[in-house]
């Protein structure tokens, strides 16, 4: 079985409430919370799915597109109105810069950039160590002027 760091994943093109719940086996041995949930646009059919996935990739739509609003509130990576990407879910295959993607092939998206990459790619994340050092240090000084303020 394979599994992966959010937001890489296999694909599936499966269509709104059919969508398999988050743990449970595809017919490709992958987990279905390591599934981008690729659609030529998302609407609310697709809104179990996508709570199921680890996010979302849509030829069409925008940033107040259902897609972007659900994928922000459901804390998932989403890219949407993706050039160059068709899609033909109903063959569960997709094509991004002349690249044919079936189902069950890795792809990575990066939900802040917009980037999409064909393959599986290693997730980073990093902790904004000095914004939050600073803003430590402010709290400290905060809590320092209160207690200088009491006495």
């Amino acid at each position: 079985m394979r599994r992966c760091p959010k937001p890489e994943a296999g694909l599936l093109f499966e269509e709104g409430n059919s969508f398999l719940k988050p743990g449970h086996e595809g017919t490709l041995g992958i987990l279905v919370d390591s599934v981008i949930l690729v659609r030529p646009d998302i609407d609310t059919a697709d809104v179990g799915g996508l709570a199921a996935a680890s996010g979302a990739l849509t030829a069409t739509g925008g940033r107040t597109a259902h897609a972007s609003l659900i994928a922000r509130q459901l804390g998932k990576a989403c890219v949407v109105s993706c050039a160059g990407l068709t899609v033909d879910a109903s063959a569960r295959r997709a094509e991004l810069g002349g690249e044919s993607i079936r189902e069950g092939d890795w792809l990575s998206i990066d939900g802040d950039t917009g980037e999409v990459f064909l393959g599986q790619r290693e997730i980073v994340t990093e902790r904004p160590e000095a914004a939050l050092a600073e803003i430590e240090a402010w709290r400290v000084s905060a809590s320092n002027d209160e207690r200088d303020a009491a006495e």
